[in-house]
């Protein structure tokens, strides 16, 4: 039953009741007039239908208007102001990154991503309580011994191109042990794009102490041109089968090194380091969307190291 029937019936009921009201004495001298209204009724009840249709049809049209109103201020605004990003699925931040509202299904880890081992210092380097003694742990005599020899024989090259010898002496143990803490001093206090003169500069007050101390301005020059970390005599025919041969040997023992004394934990990342470079290589990218010209793309761990070859 639809509402116009509803409503009919609720005014016919209406009128029953109102003539049920009448007493018994009247209803004989005002039969006539109750005779004539119910007449009266009858004749008017087409027009009543006819006008609560109207009505029915004018009151759709409206709500449907008022629907599409609503529908159109909704796709723009809010009539409580809320913001129309509370009902995405997801934050979106100033640099267009989209973050999700609700967390990832938690799901069982694989069983070869479970590790096992305890992370952490393993080995000597538990007892290790210096500086000296942890930078021993990764530099041990054995690397050190590497870069002593390699360096060497370049040195027995370079010899006869230099004018007095004692440019050119060979290097021992201790010198390239000075020489990587001058290097890691130079980096700590970033004096790294200086000159190196005002390192070594104590007159304006620009060297540092530790620096010009440990050795001269001209050694330091001379070992950061002859510096080697393989034998170069034998470099032609290794590095016709690996990219890496100048450097092989001293990354493999450093590698060697951090996996004796170290158990990284399942949440190592292993990130790239981008670095400017114009020198002779075989392995650098070209990178031009980035801000330097030439970029070397280093990725290195201490589980392992990758590398793109050109």
């Amino acid at each position: 039953m639809d509402e116009r029937q509803h409503n009919i019936i609720r005014c016919w009921l209406e009128d029953v009741e109102v003539v049920s009201d009448i007493a018994p004495s009247d209803t004989e001298g005002n039969e006539e007039e109750c005779v004539t209204e119910l007449n009266h009724d009858s004749e008017t009840e087409q027009e009543y239908e006819s006008s609560i249709e109207e009505k029915e049809e004018r009151s759709t049209e409206e709500r449907v208007d008022e629907d599409m109103e609503e529908n159109v201020e909704n796709s723009f605004s809010s009539d409580d102001n809320v913001p129309l990003s509370t009902f995405s699925n997801y934050y979106r931040s100033r640099n267009g990154t989209r973050w999700n509202k609700t967390p990832p299904p938690s799901s069982r880890t694989r069983s070869h991503n479970i590790l096992v081992q305890q992370c952490g210092p393993k080995g000597n380097a538990k007892n290790a309580q210096s500086p000296l003694s942890c930078f021993e742990l990764f530099f041990d005599e054995s690397l050190l011994q590497i870069i002593v020899e390699s360096t060497n024989i370049y040195i027995n090259i370079a010899q006869s191109k230099n004018k007095r010898d004692r440019d050119a002496r060979q290097t021992n143990m201790m010198e390239i042990r000075a020489f990587i803490v001058l290097l890691l001093v130079i980096g700590v206090n970033r004096s790294g794009r200086r000159n190196l003169k005002d390192c070594w500069d104590n007159s304006r007050g620009t060297g540092i102490e530790l620096v010009y101390l440990t050795m001269s301005l001209n050694r330091f020059r001379f070992l950061l041109r002859t510096v080697r970390f393989d034998d170069v005599t034998s470099r032609p025919r290794r590095q016709s089968l690996d990219k890496l041969a100048a450097i092989r040997d001293v990354v493999e023992k450093f590698i060697s090194n951090c996996k004796n004394n170290y158990n990284p934990s399942e949440r190592l990342t292993i990130d790239e380091q981008l670095v400017a470079f114009r020198g002779r290589c075989s392995f650098i990218m070209y990178m031009p969307n980035k801000l330097q010209e030439l970029k070397d793309e280093n990725k290195i761990s201490i589980l392992k190291y990758n590398y793109k070859c050109i």
